[in-house]
C-alpha cells in the first residue's frame, strides 16, 4: 500500500512525516504526477485528498485513507486510532474535520502554500 502526499504542501510533508514516525506499514511517498497516473490516482481527488492505494490497487481518499494507513501500524494506540475514525458513529465527524483541514491548509502553520486551492493555487 502507498500513501501519497501533496509534495508542493509543507504541510502535507510535515503531515507525512509525522505519519512516517508511527510504524505504518504502508510506503509514504510524495505524489509525483508519473506515480499518481501509475497508481490509478484520480488528479482531481488528490488536490483535494490524500490517496491511498491498496493493495489491489483501489484507491481511497482523505480520512478513509488516513484512518486505513494508521490500522496497519505496529503500535496498537494508532490501530485503534485508525479503527475510532472508521466507527460508524465517528467517521462523519473524522471526515468533516478532514474536509476542513485540507480545505484551509493554505492558512495553516506550516504550508507553503499562499492563496486557496479554490483560487488556483496549492
Amino acid at each position: 500500500m502507498i500513501l501519497f502526499f501533496d509534495p508542493d504542501c509543507g504541510l502535507c510533508a510535515r503531515a507525512a512525516t509525522f505519519l512516517g514516525r508511527l510504524d505504518l506499514g504502508v510506503e509514504i511517498a510524495p505524489g509525483w504526477n508519473e506515480e499518481l497516473l501509475v497508481h490509478g490516482v484520480d488528479f482531481g481527488r488528490f488536490a483535494r485528498a490524500i490517496p491511498l492505494v491498496l493493495e489491489g490497487g483501489q484507491v481511497c481518499y482523505g480520512a478513509v485513507a488516513i484512518a486505513l494507513a494508521l490500522k496497519t501500524s505496529g503500535r496498537r494506540w494508532v490501530r485503534c486510532a485508525g479503527a475510532l475514525m472508521l466507527a460508524p458513529g465517528l467517521r462523519p465527524v473524522a471526515e468533516k474535520v478532514y474536509r476542513a483541514v485540507a480545505e484551509n491548509r493554505w492558512r495553516l502553520p506550516g504550508s507553503t502554500c499562499t492563496v486557496s486551492p479554490s483560487h488556483g493555487g496549492k
